[in-house]
């Protein structure tokens, strides 16, 4: 699992490495994002079936792992098939694009019951593998959709950014009641971030499918003041928990989740959407794409340049198909 960690981190540098690059009209900056993206999908869902490996050789729910394992191979095969396909035969495209949408349905029902399993846990300790790992998989599914313009983008990352604002909410909640006794400071300058990682998330997917600008702004500057108040509170670097006394890089890993790695990559985005939204930074350069969309970007029409964006690629995709761009 560690190993999985630092692959990820690594993808997540060569990201930020891509996008300097596309920032300096480079356009294979976005190809390296494009990889990246498709690899960490890969990470998230090797972790869950890794976990389902482990419940199996522990003999817990042998068959509904087993089934999990299969819905996550056959979702990784089709996937990669769907690359090597093509668009040379519409048919094979229509019936993996049908049989993907099987499994991420499936995956979500997945998610949906091994959270009601949490929450109907005694021991309530909310600590998921599984359904965290499914349902970044699926988020991130749903970005490479959207890099790719590919249909489904929007409900994937819709859904599987609505399931992970439940398990962060829940998770968050459940953390501070059992750990509040055992040190006050340091135990509420994680439940506030981890409340900023919320907020952050439900900013970015609001930005992402262009429902208000107004909104994502307001979220995005509440979870700054958050951030500002924790960046205060780590002055003090030290702090008892349980009667002994860590620092804020051991603290963090008392939430025992994603949550820290997904409040940088969700601030980072944030932060960038904002600066271009200010003018002190550059949209990501896309060589092919109408100058229409930089315009209406520049103008504040954020949802009128997605439309457009989507309509020209999508028009581009069908001449394709249909021999006209050669």
């Amino acid at each position: 699992m560690k190993a999985l960690q630092r692959i990820r981190i690594i993808l997540f540098c060569i990201m930020v490495f891509g996008a300097f690059a596309n920032f300096a009209q480079n356009q294979w900056g976005l190809t390296v994002i494009d990889i990246c993206v498709f690899f960490m999908i890969f990470t998230f869902f090797a972790e869950s079936y890794l976990l389902n490996k482990l419940r199996i050789k522990q003999k817990q729910n042998v068959k509904y792992n087993k089934f999990q394992n299969i819905i996550l191979v056959a979702f990784t095969f089709l996937f990669i098939a769907s690359f090597l396909v093509g668009n040379s035969n519409s048919l094979i495209n229509s019936i993996m694009l049908n049989s993907w949408v099987i499994c991420i349905l499936l995956l979500l029902i997945n998610c949906i019951i091994e959270l009601a399993i949490e929450l109907l846990n005694k021991k309530n300790t909310f600590i998921n593998g599984v359904a965290e790992s499914n349902l970044l998989g699926l988020f991130y599914v749903g970005l490479f959709f959207k890099i790719m313009h590919w249909p489904g983008a929007s409900v994937t990352l819709v859904l599987s950014v609505f399931f992970l604002f439940l398990f962060y909410s829940f998770s968050t909640i459940v953390f501070f009641k059992q750990n509040k006794n055992k040190g006050k400071q340091i135990v509420y300058l994680l439940s506030f971030g981890s409340i900023a990682t919320i907020l952050l998330g439900v900013a970015f997917i609001i930005a992402t499918q262009h429902w208000s600008r107004i909104g994502s702004g307001i979220l995005y500057y509440t979870a700054l003041l958050i951030t500002l108040v924790m960046i205060a509170g780590t002055i003090k670097w030290k702090y008892s928990f349980n009667g002994e006394k860590i620092n804020i890089l051991k603290a963090m890993q008392l939430l025992k989740t994603k949550i820290v790695l997904i409040y940088m990559v969700a601030f980072i985005y944030c932060t960038y959407k904002t600066f271009t939204i200010w003018g002190l930074a550059p949209r990501y350069y896309k060589q092919d794409e109408p100058s229409s969309c930089d315009l209406l970007y520049l103008e504040g029409n954020l949802k009128e340049s997605g439309v457009v964006s989507t309509a020209f690629y999508n028009f581009r995709e069908n001449a394709e198909k249909n021999g006209f761009l050669r």
